[in-house]
Parts: C-alpha cells; structure tokens; sequence
C-alpha cells in the first residue's frame, strides 16, 4: 500500500482539543473499516461528524480575516442582482402563489438576506414567498436566524421537505462542498486514494487494486503517473434531485 503523509491544517489554539477528539473519530472509523476509508467517507467526517466536523459545529471563519470568503460576503450587489433575477422568474412564469424560494446551503445567510432586501421592490413577490432554509448544521441555523432576523423563514434538511409549490432555488458555492472521491494514476492504473493512519498521523493510501480499465473517461486514459482525477458522486446525486 502506498502511503504518503496528510498535511492537515493547524487548529488555532482554541480548536486543537476540537481538531483531535474529530481526528480520534476518524482513527476509529479507520479501524472499524479494517485500515483504511476513501477520501470521501475521511471528507465527509472532517465536514460534517455530528458535533464535530468542520460545518456540523459551526467551526469556519467567514470574510477576509476567515478561512474564505465567499462572493455574499464581498458585495452586497451579488445577493441584490440574485433576488432581482428571482422576482423576474417569478414573473415570468405567471406570479405563482404561493412558492418556495429557498437556499442549499445558505452559509450565514448573507445571500438570502440580500436577496430579500432587493426583492421589496415586489411587494407581492415577498408575500407569496415561502422562504426555506436547507441547512443541517445547527451552529450556522443559530447565525442565519441572526442575520435574517425578522423575516418569515423555516429552516429544512432537505429537499423533499418543500412540496406543494413551485420550487426557486439557488446554491451557491454548494456542490463543491460535498464530499468527493479521488483517484490517483500510477503505473498499474487508476487506483482510489483512501485515507490510513501510521501510529498517530493520518496518512494518503491508495487501494491495492486497480479500477477497471475503462473506468476513466477516454480523456484521461493517457494521463501521467501521479495524475488525480476527482468525482463528486454526492453532487451529481443532488443535481439529480434537484431536476
């Protein structure tokens, strides 16, 4: 097995006890998997372990001084041209009342919230409107609610809660967030990347066995050694879902 060493980011001080009780679930789920788990069961844990992970318990930092920053959080312009786009579909497709206007994965609701602002010049769009908020963690639903103060909004776990209404939706930096596999190109071929741990680091492995060799799209089939190549199966589910 091929292992390589993981560099993960260093906690600040106030999250280092945090960073090691997510990593010591991760180690355990390592073992119970027999030694090692794929790149996307070690993302999804890293996101999303109840409490834990990085979005399940509220532990991203937004703006310049954060981790990242998003386009909401740069200009309030985006969110407003986004709403006015959404009360000219709106009307467009006869003003249907009422309808569900909601977001995937609404951060700290900053987007909606513009959205909102620049939508008053529809009165009636508003009213008609029935605002969801699809959101799991409870950390960013206590920051959303803050943010949206005042305005009439629910907040769901997923898409099959909003029924009953036309659907307006809008996702931004969404899909990118879900987990994903990896693969790696060695000589042999197409191998997954997974994720071990050697004594108390965690550790890149690649399976012992290779994909089949029409596994990979014809445009990759002369890619280099040491090539990754990554598909995001969660987000083609969830475009699925969405159609």
């Amino acid at each position: 097995m091929n292992i390589t060493r993981m560099d993960l980011p260093a906690p600040g001080p106030l999250e280092a006890a945090h960073s090691m009780r997510l990593q010591d679930v991760i180690r355990r789920e390592i073992e119970r998997a027999g030694g090692r788990i794929t790149f996307a069961h070690y993302m999804e844990l890293a996101l999303y372990a109840p409490g834990l992970g990085y979005y399940s318990a509220g532990l991203q930092k937004f703006g310049a001084g954060g981790d990242f920053v998003t386009a909401p959080e740069i200009s309030q312009m985006f969110g407003e041209m986004i709403g006015l786009f959404f009360v000219q579909a709106w009307e467009d497709r006869g003003r249907p009342k009422p309808f569900h206007l909601a977001e995937i994965g609404p951060g700290r609701g900053t987007l909606m919230a513009d959205m909102l602002r620049a939508a008053k010049l529809r009165p009636e769009f508003l009213a008609a409107a029935e605002v969801s908020l699809i959101e799991a963690s409870p950390a960013l639903r206590k920051i959303q609610g803050d943010i949206l103060f005042g305005t009439r909004v629910r907040w769901v776990s997923g898409l099959e809660e909003l029924s009953g209404a036309p659907l307006f939706l809008v996702a931004n930096e969404f899909l990118d967030a879900l987990p994903a596999h990896q693969f790696v190109k060695s000589s042999r071929g197409w191998h997954a990347r997974m994720v071990a741990k050697k004594e108390d680091e965690l550790v890149f492995a690649l399976s012992e066995e290779c994909e089949p060799g029409s596994f990979a799209p014809a445009s990759l089939r002369g890619a280099p050694e040491g090539s990754i190549w990554e598909i995001g199966t969660e987000a083609i589910a969830a475009v699925r879902t969405i159609a």
